[in-house]
């Protein structure tokens, strides 16, 4: 039975499911591809971060929100420094997440 998958995987999992036995097919992106793929990829892996229930999935997971955002930020052309700047910038405008405040409610006005 086949299972469609359609996402970007990590680069040894070809060899993996190859050394089970199973049969594949694999794509090379183009670099457009490539970029769109990673940025569903990210939005793949912090879904499965909200559905972990210990610290260890989160970690796992986490890692692997870790692992997408290094590939991303390289084929873009980022810099961490670059991302932890506008980190830091935005701290300084809005605030960190560290008072756990939820908004429940904005009125506006009349």
């Amino acid at each position: 039975m086949r299972k469609d998958y359609n996402k970007l995987v990590r680069d040894k999992v070809p060899d993996l499911i190859e050394a089970a036995g199973k049969k594949f097919l694999t794509l090379r992106l183009s670099e457009d591809k490539y970029k769109r793929a990673l940025k569903q990829k990210l939005v793949e892996e912090t879904r499965e971060v909200q559905g972990a229930e210990s610290i260890a999935e989160l970690t796992e997971e986490l890692a692997d929100v870790a692992e997408v955002m290094d590939t991303l930020i390289v084929v873009l052309g980022i810099s961490w420094q670059e991302v932890r700047e506008a980190q830091k910038q935005k701290r300084l405008e809005r605030g960190g997440f560290e008072e756990r405040l939820k908004l429940m409610w904005v009125e506006e006005k009349n």
